[in-house]
């Protein structure tokens, strides 16, 4: 049984009791203690947002039909932006199934500013991840068979439908939650690659890039160095990315910011490359979304020491100071500094790769000659030092995806830890769920329709559905 089939009995007589001492219309004075049962305390879309108690959810959606407009129109504009600001909250609101609750609520206003709220929460929803059985639904709810005009509200709801289509989003994704001590531990390194230089690079997510509570707080993105603390980092302050290198004649590590504003809660490709040059002074470059937004020089540690403090989203003190709160995809390490057009080709393939630059089948984005070249001639794929995804995880353990022809780094196993905090997450996306659908043939229905006047709009015929 699910949390909702669980939960909506109680919050039904609940709902029942509440109404009838609100007697004849709830007012403001009922929502803020609901909120705050919702987020287990003053309620605060900056601070406290993050949902506690699902079943005030479900209460709220009871209550909301027989609110003022106003309130509701606030109520749900409040509900979109908590399920934008943490993904807590959209696995929370996905098992309470909230998307069926939407459609359903769809049904009933006759509100067209409170249904393109209702419907923006659905898109959020779907565009993290849709079942089938929602996919179903929604076209279900699309569809009028014999009645001789279009579903109310139908217009958003296709809008939600196109933008799920075009999200950009990883299939499978670490998830780090920010609790303390939460974070991705790599095994020793035995030896860095530092004769000609290394690129780091993933696709990530930034939840959390300041903390009002705290003055120094710097979520660390990677925390390579060895027990000296000689080797590299990067980490957020603010929505300024910051790289520093530490190594023997510098007291302290030299720092480099990059000059490029991360925005919360989006996706960004970000690639650093380190280059030693032997007659010149070492380069760093950094990428976001395959371009150039810093190149600098910088002097790269030269240690035969073994790396030992390895880790991705924390340091090794792992403070409440250090803890990276938001999502990587894949992570990958090149023993080789990548150039621009490999980068770029990199960016191409998405935030969804997560294979082995093996097989140009392994991708099906569209690439020119060039760019498959480039990324599965074989020089890449030799060239991974380590991977790490979310689909190669086994209980805590994060399996290490490089080719097995590659020679390892690792003093033992090559696996991750991953420690408590850190979650695997694998989504459904619109496509995929379309996919075992039917595929375009479950949408065909809804174009036989296309000349059919809308619920809202009398006997005229709006031909604009996008």
């Amino acid at each position: 049984m699910s949390v909702s089939d669980r939960l909506s009995g109680r919050v039904r007589e609940l709902s029942a009791l509440i109404l009838k001492s609100e007697h004849p219309k709830p007012s403001r004075a009922l929502v803020d203690p609901l909120l705050e049962l919702l987020v287990g305390g003053p309620f605060n879309l900056t601070e406290k947002f993050l949902i506690q108690e699902p079943g005030a959810i479900l209460l709220l959606l009871e209550l909301l039909p027989d609110l003022p407009e106003d309130l509701q129109l606030e109520l749900w504009s409040t509900l979109i932006v908590i399920l934008h600001r943490s993904l807590w909250n959209i696995q929370t609101c996905r098992q309470l199934q909230l998307i069926q609750k939407c459609l359903d609520y769809l049904s009933k206003t006759s509100s067209i500013k409170v249904a393109s709220h209702v419907s923006k929460v659905v898109e959020s929803l779907g565009s993290y991840s849709l079942s089938v059985k929602e996919l179903k639904a929604v076209v279900s709810h699309l569809y009028t068979g014999r009645d001789k005009k279009w579903s109310p509200h139908a217009v958003p709801l296709i809008g939600a439908l196109y933008n799920m289509s075009v999200n950009l989003q990883p299939e499978v994704f670490f998830n780090f939650s920010g609790q303390q001590g939460a974070a991705l531990t790599l095994p020793p390194i035995s030896k860095w690659p530092t004769q000609s230089g290394f690129t780091f690079t993933t696709w990530l997510r930034v939840e959390k890039p300041y903390d009002s509570q705290r003055d120094y707080y710097k979520p660390v993105v990677y925390w390579f160095r060895t027990g000296k603390g000689f080797g590299y980092a990067a980490h957020f302050i603010g929505s300024t990315l910051v790289l520093e290198t530490s190594g023997r004649g510098h007291k302290r590590p030299q720092t480099h910011a990059v000059e490029f504003v991360f925005q919360s809660y989006q996706w960004y490709m970000l690639t650093v490359v380190y280059t030693h040059h032997r007659l010149k002074s070492s380069e760093l470059r950094c990428y976001v979304n395959g371009k150039l937004v810093l190149n600098t020089e910088v002097s790269l540690p030269t240690t035969d020491d073994v790396y030992d403090k390895c880790f991705l989203g924390t340091s090794p003190a792992s403070t409440p100071d250090t803890i990276f709160q938001g999502q990587m995809s894949a992570v990958y390490l090149f023993r080789e500094p990548l150039n621009h057009e490999t980068i770029a080709a990199l960016y191409k393939l998405g935030p969804g790769y997560k294979s082995q630059f093996k097989f140009d089948a392994e991708s099906d984005v569209p690439l020119t000659a060039s760019e498959k070249k480039v990324l599965f001639d074989g020089q890449l794929a030799s060239g991974v030092l380590f991977s790490y995804n979310a689909k190669a995880v086994d209980g805590r353990l994060c399996l290490e995806a490089s080719p097995l022809e590659n020679r390892s780094c690792f003093t033992h196993s090559p696996h991750a830890t991953l420690l408590e905090g850190v979650e695997p997450v694998t989504t459904t996306p619109f496509h995929s769920a379309l996919h075992s659908l039917g595929g375009m043939q479950a949408l065909y229905p809804l174009f036989s329709q296309l000349d059919l006047p809308q619920a809202s709009s009398g006997s005229a015929v709006d031909y604009n559905l996008s």
